[in-house]
């Protein structure tokens, strides 16, 4: 019986290529965002998970490595402002969010309206905040730490750091998400990114957080009674062990 050999097949070398997903950083101007919801005349929404918010508007290849939320303690203000804004400090740092501090300084204005009293009041500003994201977004692009910048504000103060990257890191993709009703006040901003859109109601409300947040068995979080005045259907209030 006639031998018969079996023909090996020439193995192919088959180049593996891996596609990695897009890194995404987001930078979220906090009392920008927070006073454009007022606007809205619905306080609900301001109980927002804002990494949730941000995943709305990712492309399908792309991944959130960080949410920066940059604020400030109204400490000039009252206690349930304060209370009001600690919970949802402590809710949004369950929520996986960076919380970046500023600070509000005292300052003295003179009343120089026509026939004005020349009286001297106290007004509180917010400081740090808008230097702090810049300073972020600069550094994230400096130390090549995002692919794509999520940057939601609509301060045209932010104008010089976002150009300074666009030019200094053309790979870079700055994309301009407009707090709700503010995309109009964003002309500048929205002519240096590489993309922008415009938060709607909607996004808000389908990003709102549980109602309460628990860590080793103690609440560490809850929303405020007057932030509830659209409840939050089929979600459900779960500890964390």
């Amino acid at each position: 019986m006639a031998s018969m050999e079996t023909e090996q097949q020439p193995q192919k070398n088959i180049e593996q290529i891996e596609v990695k997903a897009k890194r995404v950083q987001c930078f979220i101007d906090g009392y920008n965002l927070y006073h454009a919801i007022e606007e809205t005349g619905n306080k609900a929404l301001h109980w927002v998970d804002l990494k949730s918010l941000c995943k709305r508007y990712l492309p399908k290849d792309a991944s959130i490595e960080n949410v920066f939320w940059f604020s400030a303690k109204p400490s000039h203000l009252s206690r349930t402002v304060n209370d009001n804004y600690q919970n949802y400090t402590n809710a949004l740092t369950e929520c996986g969010v960076d919380v970046i501090g500023g600070r509000f300084k005292r300052k003295n204005v003179k009343c120089e309206a026509d026939n004005g009293c020349g009286e001297v009041f106290h007004k509180h500003e917010e400081k740090e905040s808008d230097v702090n994201l810049a300073i972020s977004l600069v550094s994230g692009a400096c130390n090549n730490e995002y692919d794509i910048a999520i940057i939601i504000t609509a301060d045209s103060d932010l104008c010089p750091p976002i150009k300074y990257v666009k030019e200094r890191f053309p790979d870079k993709e700055l994309w301009l998400v407009a707090p709700p009703g503010r995309i109009k006040r964003a002309a500048d901003l929205c002519l240096m990114s590489s993309k922008n859109m415009e938060i709607n109601s909607n996004a808000l409300r389908a990003s709102c957080m549980r109602d309460e947040f628990y860590k080793g068995g103690v609440l560490v979080a809850r929303r405020p009674q007057e932030w509830r005045a659209i409840a939050n259907t089929g979600q459900r209030r779960t500890r964390s062990r």
